[in-house]
Order: C-alpha cells, then sequence, then structure tokens
C-alpha cells in the first residue's frame, strides 16, 4: 500500500530503511543510486527527516560525509511510518470508509480538504493497492468490498495494527471488554497466544464487529469441524455480544466465531 504515499514519503522511508539496517555509515552517493536520486535531494531529505522526528531518531554525519542513523531511547522508527501513514489522506480516506461506509462524496471533500478530482484520484490510487490484495473501494458507494468479506476484516485490522501499533487503539469500543474475552478464549481452549497474538486477534476482533454492525457479514461456510469447535466458543462470544448491544441471533454469533476460527 505504500504506494499510495507520495513519492517525497516513499524515499523518506526507503532512506531510513537504509540506514537503519546498516550498521556502519553509509555514503550519500550509494543511497541516492539505491533510491533513484540525486546526492542533493537525499540531503534534504535527512534534514526534513531530523526536523520532523528529531525526538524518534538522529541521523548523524562522520568526516567523509557518510551517514547513520540511530534510534533515541524507547522509540523505533516504526513511529514514522505510523506517522507518514496517518497524515497521508489517501489513508484518511481509508479510514473513513471503513469506520462511514457509503459517507457522502461532499462531505468527504469537506473533511479531507479536497476537490472532486482529487477524491476521485485518491479512491483510484487507493484501488490500485487494494486490488492486488481481492479487495477495493466500490466509487458508486463509497464502501469497502473484497473477494470475502474474512479479507476485508483482516487486511483492516492488520492496516490498523501497523499504523497505531500494539499499545494504540484506534476503535471506539471497550478495549477492556474485548481483551477480557480474548483472554478467556485463550485460557479456556488452550490456544497458547502470547501478548503479540492475543493483540492482533483482539483488532480482528473490533474489526469484525463494526463490520457486522454496519451490515456485513461473512458468506462462508462452516464445516463440520469448524462447526464443532465453533460451537464450544458459543458462551463467551455471547457475553461480548450482550455486552456491546449486538443482536443475538445465530447469524452474528456464527459470524463472530467463524471469523476468530477461520483467521
Amino acid at each position: 500500500m505504500r504506494h499510495a504515499l507520495s513519492s517525497t514519503k516513499n524515499r523518506q522511508i526507503e532512506i531510513i530503511e537504509l540506514l537503519r539496517t546498516s550498521n556502519n555509515y553509509v555514503s550519500v552517493k550509494k543511497i541516492a543510486k539505491k533510491v533513484d536520486a540525486v546526492p542533493k535531494t537525499i540531503l534534504n531529505d535527512c534534514i526534513e527527516i531530523e526536523d520532523q522526528w528529531n525526538a524518534i531518531v538522529q541521523i548523524e554525519k562522520n568526516s567523509a560525509g557518510d551517514l547513520h542513523l540511530t534510534e533515541k531511547d524507547n522509540h523505533t522508527v516504526r513511529e514514522i511510518f505510523s506517522d507518514i501513514l496517518k497524515e497521508s489522506p489517501t489513508f484518511q480516506l481509508l479510514e473513513i470508509l471503513f469506520f462511514e461506509p457509503g459517507k457522502l462524496r461532499t462531505d468527504l471533500e469537506k473533511e479531507l480538504f479536497l476537490s472532486s478530482s482529487s477524491l476521485y484520484r485518491r479512491i483510484v490510487k487507493l484501488n490500485e493497492g487494494l486490488e492486488m490484495r481481492g479487495l477495493r473501494v466500490d466509487r458508486n458507494t463509497l464502501t469497502l468490498n473484497g473477494e470475502s468479506e474474512l479479507h476485508v476484516r483482516l487486511f483492516m485490522s492488520s492496516y490498523f495494527l501497523e499504523v497505531y501499533d500494539i499499545y494504540e487503539w484506534p476503535f471506539q469500543l471497550d478495549q477492556k471488554m474485548i481483551f477480557d474475552t480474548i483472554d478467556r478464549l485463550n485460557e479456556e481452549f488452550d490456544l497458547n497466544l502470547n501478548f503479540l497474538q492475543k493483540t492482533e486477534l483482539a483488532f480482528l476482533l473490533a474489526v469484525s464487529m463494526i463490520r457486522q454492525e454496519q451490515g456485513f457479514l461473512s458468506a462462508s461456510k462452516r464445516n463440520t469441524l469448524s462447526l464443532e469447535r465453533g460451537n464450544q466458543y458459543e458462551a463467551p462470544i455471547t457475553e461480548l455480544m450482550n455486552y456491546f448491544s449486538i443482536p443475538i441471533n445465530e447469524q452474528n454469533r456464527n459470524d463472530l466465531i467463524q471469523t476468530i476460527f477461520l483467521a
């Protein structure tokens, strides 16, 4: 999905990755060759990176003019990548379409400060990356659709984890209740999930509940094995649905159970 960012931001990400993965100082010419830019552009990018994210990284220059990047205490370059995605109008558009599917085009233009033609170009650019993953934004209904509902949920939960990290919570849902449910599933069914796996499942469950509330349900059929396993999850999932006032019926319950099981 990185192609949806501007060429400048893409280049800066490449520079950061090159410097971060190198154990030694790297020459400006070598960086320029790798990212297909002139040395002056590389130096300007490094100045901008330091100016904007000086609390996260430091770029040092030795006597030969070579560059070396270090992360400051308790910070990683991942925070920079997260900031870039959050600031991108294209990814802001993706989030709005997730949380508010079918939003009026005129409202999107106002919220993102885009003209009608710019909004159209953003959607086209977004779809170039989404279609490689079996998803797309319907330009008529302004909804996010996929080859399957599970594909949409897995992609969006991965997206939110990448942008917001494991310690942030971008959903207006009770985080503790969802994590308590994951802990219960983990203990009762000996899933042996580590912290990251629990977080991934919590994000997936949150995304699934939001999509379900919007009327998007999984159409997959549960086979005999998944039905047997899925029935074991009914009690904690029903409790979760009760807490969030989700209409309790077989279709809704199976939809959430199926997402957890198939994922």
